[in-house]
């Protein structure tokens, strides 16, 4: 008598059920997970730009600052550059951070165009309070991850004052 090797219907169809079943809680716990890295790096990657523009005005004993690269002066979600002069009308770019369309809004509070160290590593916009940017999902929906909130001081140095910013839902 020949044995035969392979599944029933029924071994096959309780395996797609199971796979089914379980891929409703992956899923979503994945685009959690994507989305929370993107607010992370876009947020290391804010403060190491904050950084870097701050430094840049010390070793060259004047004004650097950071500008929205879409040029709209708001909007800091498209990217940014490190200009010389950022209040010129024709600022130096020293170096540019442009992103595609990621799903990641980035505000600052206050509502300022420019960022600018003085050669001291202080915050010409920051004189009288602290700055703030937002990271944040857009267009958040309940389940989507907190979003972070930087603080600029006037002296120029940045930190993580809430990781766990409760932007606006949907």
């Amino acid at each position: 008598m020949k044995t035969q090797f392979g599944f029933t219907l029924v071994e096959m169809m309780v395996v797609i059920a199971l796979i089914a079943i379980l891929s409703t809680y992956a899923f979503p716990s994945l685009r959690y997970s994507i989305l929370n890295n993107r607010i992370t790096s876009k947020t290391n990657l804010l403060v190491n730009s904050l950084n870097y523009a701050r430094s840049e005005a010390v070793i060259r004993g004047g004004k650097i600052g950071l500008v929205p690269a879409d040029k709209t002066g708001l909007d800091w979600s498209q990217g940014w550059e490190v200009v010389s002069n950022p209040t010129s009308t024709s600022p130096t770019v020293i170096k540019t951070f442009d992103f595609a369309n990621d799903g990641i809004q980035i505000t600052e509070t206050n509502l300022k165009t420019a960022i600018t160290y003085t050669s001291r590593g202080g915050v010409l916009e920051a004189q009288a309070n602290p700055l703030f940017f937002n990271v944040c999902v857009k267009d958040r929906s309940r389940g989507d991850p907190y979003g972070r909130l930087l603080k600029i001081e006037p002296t120029g140095r940045v930190s993580l004052e809430d990781a766990k910013l409760s932007c606006t839902a949907k």
